[in-house]
């Protein structure tokens, strides 16, 4: 059976009013239009900058009960999965051990004939990194969630406490 091939659409810019030369390179467009599919990040609990307390969502008996990392956010809101599901987990290669229904599948793109797996690497990286800033991180993470149809929104302030 052939595998339906999917016309790459343009892809948003991180930054509304401006795109840099990578951005041109890599097809990155300011069009308000594009039909990427958002979903919100939550500051206030969303848990980054630490890869190595690094959870989809962390559980009660954790120091930050409810806080989750951007994924856990995706998780929640695009693959149909519960915070019970996901709780206590590290990343999507772990869920998939406890095989969680749904979640794999829910993260693969039946137009292309490999899974988003590289992407989410990218993302888990991004999210973990203990360097960039918030901004820089938000603006990479809009990037490259784009890449697999998505848009995270950020809203709120602060951090998990």
């Amino acid at each position: 059976m052939a595998t339906k091939k999917r016309t790459p659409k343009p892809k948003p810019a991180a930054s509304k009013d401006k795109l840099t030369a990578a951005d041109v390179r890599d097809g990155i467009t300011l069009d308000p239009n594009d039909d990427l599919e958002e979903f919100v990040i939550d500051r206030a609990k969303w848990y980054r900058g630490d890869s190595l307390n690094a959870l989809l969502l962390f559980g009660n008996n954790t120091p930050w009960p409810g806080a989750m990392c951007c994924v856990g956010f995706f998780a929640l809101q695009k693959c149909g999965l519960s915070g019970p599901q996901i709780e206590d987990i590290g990343t999507v290669e772990v869920a998939l051990e406890y095989a969680i229904p749904g979640f794999y599948n829910s993260l693969l793109q039946e137009e292309y004939e490999h899974s988003v797996d590289p992407v989410l690497n990218r993302i888990y990286e991004i999210n973990d990194d203990e360097i960039i800033s918030d901004g820089v991180r938000e603006q990479r993470l809009t990037k490259a969630f784009a890449e697999i149809g998505y848009r995270p929104v950020f809203v709120g302030e602060g951090r998990p406490a």
